[in-house]
């Protein structure tokens, strides 16, 4: 699949965009029906400078819209929050993950990773 000049420059802003943490929850707080306008970013644990950041900035890349007083995930936005997501659960998973890269390696089977892995977390 060939990225055009203009699909990267949208790629590279929307992950500047999505390293700061505020503007992460921000997006996950516009999923489903969205929060609205009146919203007191205080209560919600920003600063007026982050809570402006990201909402300009996720306004900015077309990830949440604006619409009838509340601000929501663009379908688009729901696709980028649904690959954060991912990102995280295997950051959360990389120690097991580089345990599977290690036993493969190591010439292990698919059972017997599997085996060896259960046998670990019944063990926690």
């Amino acid at each position: 699949m060939q990225v055009h000049k203009q699909d990267q420059s949208s790629a590279d802003v929307i992950f500047k965009l999505l390293q700061n943490q505020y503007t992460r929850r921000i997006l996950a707080m516009a999923r489903g029906i969205g929060f609205e306008h009146s919203i007191k970013y205080e209560k919600q644990g920003f600063t007026k400078k982050q809570w402006y950041y990201g909402l300009t900035g996720l306004r900015r890349a077309e990830l949440v819209i604006k619409q009838g007083g509340r601000y929501m995930q663009t379908s688009f936005g729901d696709a980028v929050h649904d690959a954060v997501v991912d990102i995280l659960v295997a950051d959360h998973a990389k120690k097991r993950l580089k345990a599977i890269d290690i036993l493969k390696l190591s010439n292990y089977s698919e059972q017997e990773i599997n085996e060896l892995l259960s046998k670990k977390e019944e063990s926690q």
